[in-house]
């Protein structure tokens, strides 16, 4: 009887070590596999149809090897109408292109989702086979809320200006080559936009009445 009961004993505990061992070697394997697959960051260009249509894939390649933490907003992240009132054929309200340094190429400028509740307003620079990144403006955004900001060209041309940095008497503003704006959809709120416009090699802000 004694002999039997060493023997269930001995099983008993031969199961409990099979069953350890291979908690452990589970445990191995699951920390393998998060090692590997942590090892290239995980693109997050899942673009809405719409973008694949609007947004140059030399861009989008220059996007993801130089600002990989970036990401393009999803469209519903704006208010449906107004994502789609401002469509045009070759703008969205969070995507523009001309040549604002005057150099005869096609720049683009973006809204961007940077993390960290951050979005920002980019002027990409066509440089040869790439592009220089300018980052225009940021500003906050929280998830529960709709993105109320938009970009839009403005064509060479004299505008009328509410830069304080200007003589009152002669507020206009020359551009010289296409200017980047940012600002709120007007059905939304009503003032001017910041324009971005190119002067002594860069990017410069002013405020235009429109």
């Amino acid at each position: 009887m004694a002999t039997l009961i060493m023997i269930s004993l001995t099983a008993c505990g031969e199961n409990q070590t099979s069953t350890t061992d291979t908690k452990i070697d589970s445990s191995v394997v699951d920390s393998a596999m998060s090692i590997i697959n942590n090892k290239a960051p995980q693109k997050r260009y899942s673009l809405d149809e719409i973008y694949n249509q609007y947004i140059n894939p030399q861009l989008l390649e220059y996007l993801e090897n130089t600002h990989p933490t970036w990401s393009v907003p999803n469209q519903n992240m704006w208010h449906p109408q107004l994502f789609k009132k401002y469509s045009g054929d070759s703008t969205l309200v969070n995507h523009v292109s001309g040549d604002f340094n005057c150099d005869g190429l096609k720049d683009y400028a973006l809204l961007v989702d940077k993390g960290n509740n951050m979005l920002a307003a980019v002027a990409f620079i066509k440089q040869g086979n790439s592009f220089k990144t300018q980052e225009l403006t940021e500003f906050p955004y929280r998830n529960a809320e709709r993105i109320e900001d938009h970009l839009k060209i403005f064509t060479p041309g004299s505008y009328k200006t509410e830069d304080p940095d200007i003589d009152p008497a002669d507020r206009k503003l020359t551009l010289k080559c296409a200017g980047v704006a940012i600002g709120p959809f007007k059905e939304l709120y009503e003032g001017g936009k910041d324009v971005y416009y190119w002067e002594r090699g860069e990017l410069r802000s002013s405020i235009i009445d429109q």
